[in-house]
């Protein structure tokens, strides 16, 4: 792995864009202020790979490709995707990104709300809104005989109703028309494609339903007029994905369970036999060669009759895929791969791209320089130079954890919580399973472990007697070979978990009750209960709790509508920070100051919690997952959803 990476130009530059942008709109994270000169530049540590949303090829210079993230991520590379460089971090939500099939400076990206535009290779972008109520999906296409002419899958969202929708642009994305496909109580359009020679020619396919709840229905749709009026082609089960032959477009291929294939512009169809399916593309230089990406590759060289699959070096599930004639990208969940000899072997084409989705990340306590990370679709990943570099971690387990524990004093001992228990003595080359959790309760979340005896064990989450569900707290003395189960209450879900210290009879938990967030204490290790919470959490679930380590009655609670804080074991509540807060972390050796993170970045106290200050300018991505930190160090780290793990060297201060 290259030398990494500080991106602090990057993110300099990124800044520069968007107050560039024309987009009015507010945002806690503005980044149209000034950065404050004590505050350092965030930088991305990896682990290299994670979650692509599409990808886009230079239709003149295929070593050109862009590759973007949901989450508002764009990487360049000029090298036919062996070095990948950020080029822009937008912190919005992107669909789908295309090149202008004459003129290669243009770039568009989807977004929710419209499209980007930029002119000059992603230096500046323009926003162009599809107008109010409107927004677009998955699905953008640039008509390569009249490149003006652009189309976008999207939906209309009114006061009593929800319609899909294909936006129609025939002046380079500056202005949009909607043009209605389907509706109902509410209604989708999924994707579309445009006859590359006659861009009036329109396929597009969604879904709809009129009472709530269902029963859904799938319709596939053709329009000869630039989408004025719409027929049925057929009545399908739902549609994955399509690809129009570039040199013969009455040649047309659908992935709706399996591969169908049409020859007269999709009057009649054929299915293959075959287990092929998944995101379609076309050789452009030779159409009789399809491929299909799932989680393998499927590909067919007789115009898709039949197929043969390889899969030997890919990783997730497949979001995108390229072809340049014996050279194909597959783009996924875990990242991009390629290949350079027609999908026969692959290998991993995504070094400096970070765009991994961060479940659990530690920092172990004896040994600051060592970092453990769960990443979806990826696995566990270790780090011993404080994230420079990193090492995947063997495991049989699906890294979605929903907890992981260091032991303070041995940084090779953990824990992690997977639906089941995993302990490592071993720095996480080898996991053995910790029996009977899911015995007493089958929806484990979160694990804590006593920091005097690591015997005891403590596990919050729910699950059901008969249809009633209820939150529950298991409790083991004895490394995990036995467990005791409590119930917190009916029809309540437990997400987060607190344990005194100094008293390990009492125990927080909190999640939802009744669809509410609450919050409840036992004093007696669990066999009573009292809910301390006074209902001021609404509607919105705790997602996490920490205890003010110079106050037995001080609490901080984390839930989607803000940061929560008493100083007197729940008389009385301070909604101090009212944005979604899911991480939560006090300073070991500086209790005064805390931190706190979600949806909306991150944002930091010095007087815990009662007043903040943002940590966002020069964050490249806002999502926030989790918190850790190296304390003598200063070092905050943060995990993001899908930007990889974040770290921001802190201002030595006061207490406070």
């Amino acid at each position: 792995m290259p030398h990494l990476k500080k991106f602090m130009v990057v993110m300099i530059l990124s800044l520069i864009l968007l107050v560039r942008m024309n987009s009015d709109s507010a945002a806690p994270d503005d980044l149209r202020q000034a950065i404050p000169a004590t505050l350092r530049i965030w930088e991305m540590l990896g682990p290299e790979g994670g979650s692509v949303k599409s990808l886009a090829m230079n239709p003149v210079n295929h070593n050109e490709l862009y590759a973007i993230t949901s989450s508002g991520l764009v990487y360049r590379t000029t090298d036919a995707a062996r070095t990948w460089r950020l080029t822009a971090a937008l912190k919005r939500s992107l669909g789908d990104v295309e090149f202008d099939p004459k003129n290669s400076n243009v770039i568009y990206l989807l977004e929710n709300e419209g499209t980007l535009k930029s002119t000059d290779h992603g230096l500046h972008w323009t926003e162009y809104p599809f107008g109010a109520g409107y927004s677009g999906t998955s699905s953008l296409t640039v008509s390569p005989a009249d490149p003006n002419i652009i189309h976008v899958a999207g939906r209309f969202s009114g006061t009593s109703s929800r319609r899909g929708t294909v936006h129609r642009s025939t002046d380079g994305g500056k202005s949009w028309l909607p043009r209605i496909i389907t509706s109902g109580y509410s209604a989708n359009c999924d994707g579309l494609a445009v006859d590359p020679i006659d861009p009036d020619i329109i396929y597009a396919y969604g879904w709809y339903y009129w009472l709530f709840g269902g029963p859904f229905y799938y319709n596939f749709l053709k329009s000869v007029d630039g989408g004025a009026t719409w027929s049925y082609l057929s009545l399908w089960s739902s549609i994955h994905s399509i690809a129009i032959d570039p040199n013969y477009p009455s040649r047309i291929c659908v992935d709706s369970g399996g591969i169908y294939r049409s020859t007269d512009a999709g009057l009649t169809w054929t299915k293959s036999n075959s287990e092929a399916s998944g995101v379609l593309a076309i050789d452009p230089l030779n159409s009789n060669t399809l491929y299909a990406g799932s989680q393998a590759v499927y590909k067919s060289t007789d115009a898709g009759i039949h197929w043969t699959k390889s899969s030997q070096g890919l990783s997730g599930t497949c979001s995108s895929l390229l072809v340049s004639s014996n050279e194909v990208y597959f783009a996924s969940d875990a990242g991009i791969y390629k290949s350079e000899d027609g999908g026969v072997s692959w290998q991993e084409s995504h070094a400096q791209l970070i765009a991994s989705a961060v479940m659990v990340l530690a920092v172990a306590p004896s040994s600051l320089n060592t970092i453990y990370a769960g990443i979806i679709g990826g696995g566990m990943f270790k780090s011993t130079d404080f994230g420079r570099h990193w090492t995947k971690l063997p495991s049989s387990f699906e890294a979605t954890a929903s907890g992981l524990w260091v032991n303070p004093q041995n940084a090779n001992d953990l824990l992690l919580l997977n639906r089941q228990l995993w302990r490592s003595s071993d720095a996480g080359l080898t996991w053995t399973a910790v029996p009977k959790v899911i015995d007493k309760m089958y929806y484990p979340q979160e694990v804590v472990i006593s920091p005097s005896n690591p015997a005891h064990i403590f596990v919050c989450g729910f699950d059901y007697h008969d249809t009633t569900r209820f939150m529950g707290l298991e409790v083991s003395t004895d490394g995990g070979q036995s467990w005791q189960l409590f119930e917190v209450c009916l029809n309540g879900s437990g997400y987060a978990l607190a344990v005194d210290t100094s008293n390990e009879n009492t125990i927080y938990v909190g999640g939802s009750l009744d669809g509410k967030g609450a919050l409840f204490k036992t004093s007696n290790g669990g066999v009573a209960w009292t809910r301390i919470d006074g209902g001021v959490f609404g509607y919105k679930s705790v997602k996490e709790i920490e205890l003010d380590p110079m106050s037995n009655s001080g609490i901080y609670v984390g839930t989607e509508s803000g940061f929560y804080r008493t100083e007197n074991l729940g008389g009385t509540w301070a909604n101090t920070l009212p944005y979604p807060v899911t991480a939560i972390k006090v300073n070991s050796l500086n209790p005064y100051e805390v931190f706190a993170a979600g949806s909306t970045g991150i944002y930091m106290s010095g007087n815990k919690g009662k007043t903040w200050r943002a940590l966002n300018p020069g964050l490249p991505v806002t999502d926030i997952s989790g918190l850790a930190m190296a304390v003598h160090d200063r070092v905050l780290y943060a995990g993001t959803w899908d930007g990889g793990i974040l770290s921001l060297r802190l201002p030595t201060r006061g207490r406070r």
